[in-house]
């Protein structure tokens, strides 16, 4: 991993033919340290790679532990799949409605820490938006999030 936002893999193609990869939304990367997030991947990204051929991507990613710190270049993670509809749903309405992200972040803290508006407001001031009052998504215009609802909400309204 490389950010609180991307996180960067190497692939190598270990066949002799020639592949495309895809690492859907919804993939999660185990921090091998307890002091380091684990992360999401927040989007799908397809690549190609030719027989043999190795390649390093980076992915959209939001960080799954509110208190731990941000991921660095030489931090070790273990791929797995969320199985948790909650953060299934999410990453499925990221991508209906071109999410930016630090509502991505947000959304993700909320199911994850079950953190509130005070938690998130740092996103808004690095990200030079204005505070994260709410979370809507476009199709329906309905609120997934506003000021201090807890994760039960966000979890019921992405259902």
């Amino acid at each position: 991993m490389s950010s609180i936002d991307s996180g960067r893999i190497e692939v190598k193609n270990l066949s002799n033919e020639y592949i495309a990869v895809t690492i859907p939304a919804g993939t999660y990367f185990v921090a091998n340290s307890t002091s380091n997030q684990n992360m999401l991947v927040t989007s799908s990204s397809t690549f190609y790679l030719s027989p043999g051929k190795k390649t390093t991507k980076n992915l959209p990613t939001a960080c799954m532990n509110l208190h731990r710190a941000i991921p660095n270049q030489s931090a070790g993670y273990t791929v797995g799949y969320t199985s948790n509809a909650a953060l299934q749903n999410l990453v499925k309405l990221f991508a209906e409605n071109n999410t930016p992200y630090n509502i991505r972040q947000a959304a993700v803290w909320i199911v994850t820490d079950n953190s509130t508006y005070d938690d998130t407001t740092p996103l808004s001031a690095a990200a030079g938006r204005s505070s994260v009052r709410a979370i809507t998504t476009k199709r329906s215009g309905s609120c997934l999030w506003r000021g201090d609802i807890d994760a039960q909400a966000l979890l019921q309204a992405s259902s």
